[in-house]
């Protein structure tokens, strides 16, 4: 799209906004946008359509416990600020398919997985949710830098408990993932509401380009927290002995870890090739345990962490869009 550029008065150069896109984002005259300036280049961006509140009626009527549950993360990592559930019944299936519980207990036990999100007014057949604070992009690298601890701690613990066969250490585990999945879920509704501000840490460039990469990260942390969570309980359910290979398969896979919180917070492309190194390693040990040396319950665990590696290709693909566009140009000298 090109614009003309006008000259008023002696010093002043303007532009016109498409009519289409002052539309869109309810721009009116004498309202202030952003316009901020990269290289060659102006953005010109309008908070407004970010910043307004935004409501939202749902139907949960029949459905169980696991449906409302994903209707609700689906609409809180959206961003939206107002929700109005409606049910026709007061109860529903439970988790187990076959416990009828009330709606709302499962609606308040859900919204515990949330920052924020809370009921503010409840009637027959329907409640409203309202999120009580302001969701803001300044919280989001901190929160990704503490939900990324949690998960460091929480792959330690697994490790303990699995090494050592401590069944109440394995137990304890439950309350970290849950807490590190709010972080998640807080970080996607950050990149939804005011995702357009994500640059690299620290600074708040205009680059919608970035949100997907975002997006996959904090998808791969929470489903690393899951892995963690059922590998634990797999332990205790099970009440089995692990072979010391399979602990040995789990430590590596921390490793990985450990390598790429490195990365996320120093960019560095030989530790995604030390990532890319141990995954074939962890492969090929793994096809060469399931000839014999392991079996049943070791197979199935360590088959889960080994499967699992490939969160930190995702992870390191995201990384390397996010990050692309500040290396440094190393051809040298361009020729006349």
């Amino acid at each position: 799209m090109q614009r003309k550029v006008i000259r008023q008065g002696h010093n002043a150069l303007t532009l016109t906004l498409p009519s289409k896109w002052t539309k869109r984002h309810g721009v009116k005259s004498s309202d202030f946008i952003s316009v901020e300036e990269q290289g060659n280049a102006l953005v010109v961006s309008s908070e407004k359509s970010f910043s307004e509140m935004n409501s939202v009626s749902f139907d949960i009527s029949d459905m169980h416990e696991r449906t409302i549950d994903r209707v609700l993360t689906a609409i809180y990592t959206k961003g939206v600020d107002e929700l109005v559930l409606i049910y026709k019944n007061k109860e529903t299936l439970g988790g187990d398919m076959k416990t009828r519980i009330p709606v709302i207990d499962v609606v308040q036990r859900r919204l515990s997985s949330y920052i924020n999100f809370e009921i503010i007014e409840q009637g027959e057949n329907y409640c409203k949710i309202h999120d009580v604070s302001t969701s803001s992009s300044k919280e989001f690298y901190p929160m990704i830098r503490r939900a990324f601890l949690l998960l460091k701690e929480m792959g330690a613990q697994l490790y303990v408990g699995v090494r050592d066969d401590n069944k109440e250490l394995l137990k304890s585990m439950s309350h970290k993932h849950d807490v590190i999945a709010k972080f998640c879920f807080f970080c996607m509704r950050v990149l939804n509401k005011e995702g357009y501000k994500t640059g690299v840490e620290g600074v708040f460039s205009y680059n919608p380009r970035n949100i997907i990469f975002y997006f996959q990260t904090m998808q791969a942390m929470h489903e690393i927290t899951d892995l963690f969570k059922e590998a634990g309980k797999f332990i205790i359910f099970t009440d089995v002995k692990l072979h010391k290979e399979s602990c040995e398969i789990l430590k590596d896979f921390l490793d990985c870890l450990d390598i790429f919180y490195d990365l996320f917070y120093k960019f560095d492309t030989a530790k995604i090739n030390e990532i890319s190194r141990r995954r074939i390693g962890m492969e090929r040990r793994f096809y060469e345990l399931s000839k014999g040396k392991l079996t049943g319950y070791d197979l199935l665990f360590v088959g889960r962490v080994v499967e699992n590696m490939h969160h930190f290709a995702f992870w390191a693909e995201a990384e390397i869009a996010i990050r692309c566009e500040q290396q440094p140009d190393l051809r040298g000298p361009k020729a006349l």
